[in-house]
């Protein structure tokens, strides 16, 4: 952080190589928030136009964005009101 370099540079590159070995992947790629990481994942899987990816009901609006900017669909899931995890 005292660097300055959050978003790109040597120190970006280092925690990323380190956090790929403490987590056993191989690769790791730092985004700059948890919208830009949904989005990657999302990419990641393939999801586009004609997928439907279930979201729960209570999240931030990020959730569903992150969904339509590939092109899929959100569809909203109830929560559980003791966990706000997904209501089954």
């Amino acid at each position: 952080m005292r660097s300055g370099m959050v978003v790109q540079g040597p120190e970006v590159k280092a925690f990323e190589e380190e956090f790929s070995a403490v987590s056993g992947s191989e690769h790791c790629v730092a985004v700059n928030s948890g919208t830009s990481a949904l989005h990657m994942t999302l990419l990641a899987l393939g999801l586009g136009p004609g997928d439907e990816v279930i979201v729960p009901s209570f999240s931030f609006a990020a959730t569903a964005n992150a969904v339509r900017l590939v092109g899929a669909e959100p569809v909203f899931a109830d929560i559980d009101a003791d966990t706000y995890n997904l209501d089954p």
